[in-house]
């Protein structure tokens, strides 16, 4: 008997990741086909408080986090935090007269 239970075993692990392989190929409910659709254009729309940006541009070294919103092809997740990031690449932008900044959010604030 364990023999029968260890191949009905592998046998349902097989089958079940058959099935999460199908649906993991299935990309329109994952954010890849949601964000990296190549059939779509994305829009990305960052909502945040003027004071908030402006200590971001004038202190771009302290990478400090800041409340914002983001909307993603119209939905919209409420408090998340940007920041500057780089380190070379910051550095070098910060010391020009450029406010082209790379900016890290993070969903998990």
């Amino acid at each position: 008997m364990p023999i029968v239970s260890a191949i009905l075993l592998v046998i349902g692990s097989v089958y079940i990741i058959q099935v999460l392989e199908l649906d993991e190929d299935n990309s329109v409910y994952s954010y890849e086909g949601k964000l990296f659709n190549e059939d779509a254009v994305t829009t990305i729309e960052v909502t945040i408080d003027e004071e908030d940006f402006a200590d971001i541009l004038a202190n771009p070294l302290d990478e400090e986090y800041k409340e914002a919103a983001v909307t993603i092809n119209g939905e919209t997740v409420e408090r998340v935090a940007i920041r500057t990031k780089g380190n070379s690449s910051l550095t070098s932008v910060a010391q020009s007269d450029s406010e082209r900044y790379s900016l890290k959010i993070d969903f998990n604030y």
